[in-house]
C-alpha cells in the first residue's frame, strides 16, 4: 500500500510538471493525517521514565508517622538499589541524639528487620503475603519510594484517562494475587515525566502517596487514620552505596 501511494504521487507530480497549470491531487490519493491522541505524549514520557537506568540513591530526612491517634518522628536514612535487583534499605535513628532504633532491609523475595527497644526481629519472605492474598512485590515500594510510575500499560488506550485541573491523570485496573487493585498516576500537564502523586485502591483500602520533587513524600491510607511524611534534608544519586546489615542473634522473632 505504501508504494502504491508513493507511485500516485510521483505520477500526478509529473503530469503537473508537463501542464502549465497545476493540477490537483484527487482527494483520494493525498496522505491521511495521522491524528495524535492527547495522551500519546504522557504515556510515552512515562515509559521513558521507567526504562531510564537509575544507579543507588540515597536521602537522609526526617519521617514523622501518625497512626493510632500517636505520632513518631525519627531520622531516617533511606537507601535503594535499582540493578541487577530491587533493594532497599532503612535505619531508623531518634532525630535528637541519633540513637538507633532499627534498621530493615527489603531484598526481591524477603523482608528482614528489627527494633532494637523491644529487641525483636523479623525475617519473612514476601511469598508469605502472597498466600495471604497480597501481592507484594519489592519493586512496587522502589518505584513508591523514587515516584516512579506503579504501572504503565504497554499502550495508552490500555489505561482510563482523564483532566484534573492542571494534572493528567492514568488509571489501570491490574489483577494482584487474589484482589483487584486500581492504580492511578498523576502527572503534571505541562511536564508529564513527573509523577505528582500515586494511589492504590483495593476492596475499600487506599493508598496515597505524594511527591515533594525534592526526594520527599507524603503517604496516607484513610481508612486506618495512618499518615507518613519524609522530609528531605540529604540525597545523593549515581554513588555505590553500602547496605550493612545483620540480624541479631539474641533478638525474640515476630512473625506477620
Amino acid at each position: 500500500m505504501k508504494h502504491a501511494i508513493l507511485l500516485i504521487l510521483a505520477t500526478a507530480s509529473l503530469a503537473a510538471c508537463r501542464s502549465r497549470l497545476p493540477q490537483p491531487v484527487p482527494p483520494e490519493t493525498a496522505p491521511s493525517v495521522a491524528k495524535m491522541p492527547m495522551y500519546d505524549v504522557p504515556h510515552a514520557a512515562l515509559l521513558k521514565t521507567l526504562r531510564q537506568p537509575s544507579g543507588d540513591e540515597r536521602s537522609v530526612g526526617t519521617l514523622k508517622v501518625d497512626f493510632g491517634g500517636k505520632s513518631l518522628s525519627a531520622k531516617l536514612d533511606l537507601r535503594i538499589r535499582s540493578l541487577p535487583e530491587p533493594l532497599i534499605w532503612m535505619d531508623v535513628a531518634d532525630p535528637l541524639i541519633g540513637l538507633k532504633i532499627g534498621r530493615a532491609r527489603v531484598y526481591q523475595d524477603s523482608v528482614q528487620g528489627f527494633i532494637r527497644l523491644y529487641r525483636q526481629y523479623v525475617n519473612e519472605p514476601l511469598s508469605r503475603l502472597r498466600s495471604m492474598g497480597i501481592d507484594l512485590q519489592t519493586e512496587d515500594a522502589r518505584r513508591l519510594a523514587l515516584g516512579l510510575p506503579i504501572l504503565v500499560p504497554t499502550k495508552w488506550s490500555d489505561a482510563q484517562w482523564s483532566v484534573q485541573d492542571t494534572s493528567l491523570i492514568m488509571a489501570v485496573r491490574e489483577q494482584r494475587g487474589a484482589h483487584e487493585v486500581l492504580v492511578e498516576v498523576a502527572v503534571a500537564s505541562s511536564n508529564p515525566s513527573t509523577v505528582l502523586w500515586q494511589r492504590l485502591s483495593s476492596k475499600g483500602e487506599a493508598l496515597t502517596v505524594r511527591y515533594t520533587g525534592d526526594g520527599g513524600w507524603a503517604a496516607e491510607v484513610p481508612s486506618q487514620s495512618a499518615k507518613a511524611e519524609f522530609r528531605v534534608s540529604q540525597r545523593t544519586k549515581g554513588e555505590v552505596l553500602s547496605f550493612p546489615f545483620e540480624l541479631p542473634s539474641d533478638y525474640a522473632r515476630i512473625t506477620f
